[in-house]
């Protein structure tokens, strides 16, 4: 199984912004960032009790950090608790802290009304490979995407089908 990556997401610690990274469930936000930041604080509210925690206070985030922290927090499956992004938005204006917020769409969190960090997040989207373009390539659309990720596995010596996009 090769990786390739399609997604100019900024991951390096020299600015001052956090990253909103959304995409339907399964298209792989979760296995891109494990692959490319396996250094980083992950926080997984897949996790029941992590979730229970949060849910019920969302400031316990701050304990989950540890002190001087200096490297990239994901937090993954934001839009389980809509009210942690006031948390995180207290965080990265208190401490700089960075954070990598997924969730399979801003939809529910928009519906809320809640704070999508406004100045302080760059949006990015990851939209999934249909079936067709993966096995024929002949039949893919003619989207920039499509031919880069084609450009990338003839450079890589690979069959699209055996690729994981990242």
């Amino acid at each position: 199984m090769k990786y390739i990556s399609l997604i100019p997401l900024p991951l390096e610690l020299d600015h001052d912004y956090s990253i909103l990274l959304f995409g339907p469930r399964g298209t792989g936000k979760t296995s891109f960032l494990r692959h490319r930041l396996p250094d980083a604080l992950y926080l997984d509210l897949l996790d029941s009790s992590l979730y229970s925690i949060l849910k019920a206070k969302p400031s316990r985030l701050a304990s989950l950090i540890p002190s001087g922290y200096k490297n990239w927090i994901i937090l993954d499956e934001v839009q389980k608790i809509p009210k942690l992004l006031d948390e995180v938005h207290r965080l990265i204006e208190l401490n700089r802290y960075q954070f990598i917020l997924t969730g399979s769409s801003a939809r529910p969190l928009r519906r809320e009304g809640v704070n999508l960090l406004a100045g302080r997040a760059l949006r990015y989207y990851m939209h999934p490979l249909i079936a067709q373009v993966l096995h024929n390539p002949r039949r893919s659309p003619s989207c920039e995407t499509y031919k880069a990720f084609y450009q990338a596995c003839k450079k890589e010596n690979c069959c699209p089908s055996e690729v994981f996009l990242l």
